[in-house]
This record gives C-alpha cells, sequence and structure tokens, in this order.
C-alpha cells in the first residue's frame, strides 16, 4: 500500500509556547487522511518546518476519538517518530475496541478508511 502523506492543509496550529533551547510545545488539530493505510500518514519535515516552524518532531500526543464506524469502540492514532531530514514521523491509525480486553484490544491498523471528516486534537514536543 502507498503512503499517505499528511498535507499543510490537515494540521491546524493552535499555539506554540518556547520550553528554550530550541524546543516548542505545540498544539492543535489533526485532520484525518482521506484513505488511511497500514503504513501510516507520513508527516514530512517540509510540512512540519512550514507548518510549526521546525524541523524535528520529538513526541506526539494525539487524542483518541470515536468513529461512527466503530461502535464499539475508537481510533487510536499513535505517532512514530522518524526524523531523517526527510520525514519527520508517521502516524498509525488503529481501532481500538475496550471491550475486547487488553491483550487484544489494539489491534487492528486501519486500510482503505476514509478519516478526512474527523479532527484530533494534538500536542507535540519538537524542535
Amino acid at each position: 500500500m502507498a503512503q499517505v502523506d499528511v498535507a499543510s492543509s490537515d494540521i491546524t496550529v493552535a499555539g506554540r509556547f518556547p520550553l528554550g533551547d530550541g524546543k516548542w510545545l505545540i498544539y492543535g488539530k489533526l485532520q484525518g487522511p482521506n484513505t488511511s493505510e497500514t503504513s501510516g500518514s507520513e508527516i514530512s519535515c517540509d510540512v512540519a518546518r512550514g507548518q510549526w516552524g521546525v524541523t524535528q518532531i520529538h513526541a506526539m500526543w494525539i487524542t483518541a476519538g470515536a468513529v461512527a464506524a466503530y461502535s464499539t469502540g475508537f481510533i487510536a492514532p499513535v505517532f512514530q517518530p522518524v526524523n531523517d531530514g526527510t520525514t519527520c514521523g508517521t502516524i498509525h491509525w488503529f481501532t481500538y475496541d475496550p471491550t475486547a480486553g487488553a491483550a487484544t484490544g489494539l489491534t487492528t491498523e486501519l486500510a482503505a478508511t476514509d478519516l478526512s471528516t474527523y479532527y484530533w486534537p494534538f500536542i507535540a514536543l519538537a524542535t
């Protein structure tokens, strides 16, 4: 499956707070991709630089959210930092079913699912 890139228009930055030593705490909302893939949604360093004014994303906490198609659970986005100069990180979109128990609750990474009508608040630590 092809990688789905996060576009600048998918990210709305609500605020940036300096933490010193070039570090920033950034918060806002992220629009879901129009099709999710098991390889995740890539945030390029160009998008991070253009939207946030940073070159590396060290951590990103994205709030899980309910989606109508998953009546027993919700979508749990997980950020994987890369920071290789081209890609700052990848967001993986998992389903979580709390009725399945801790061992099997977070099991399925979404593929070919339209999440573009949903928004997820986030907080990121970046430089």
